[in-house]
């Protein structure tokens, strides 16, 4: 579905090339950066049990840490205000 997207959008206009991977539910990074790094696949080395301890660590701990300090109105506001991750 990617590369149909890169046929349709030319490069030098990013933001329809963002949205026709948006309309497919994609982040619109066909290579990651580690592409022809050796050994550098995340998913060889970041195993799902370390990947659940981090987001329940982050979910557990963090966010209710910051939620408490800040409120929780004022931490939906910050979340708001971050910018649309593109890529992994």
């Amino acid at each position: 579905q990617l590369i149909m997207a890169e046929r349709k959008m030319r490069a030098a206009n990013l933001s329809s090339y963002f949205q026709a991977c948006w309309k497919r539910q994609l982040n619109g990074v066909s290579f990651p950066f580690w592409l022809n790094w050796a050994l550098a696949e995340p998913s060889s080395f970041i195993t799902p049990e370390p990947l659940h301890q981090f987001f329940k660590m982050f979910w557990d701990h963090d966010r209710k840490w910051c939620s408490r300090m800040l409120g929780a109105d004022e931490l939906d506001f910050r979340f708001s205000l971050l910018q649309m991750c593109s890529g992994y």
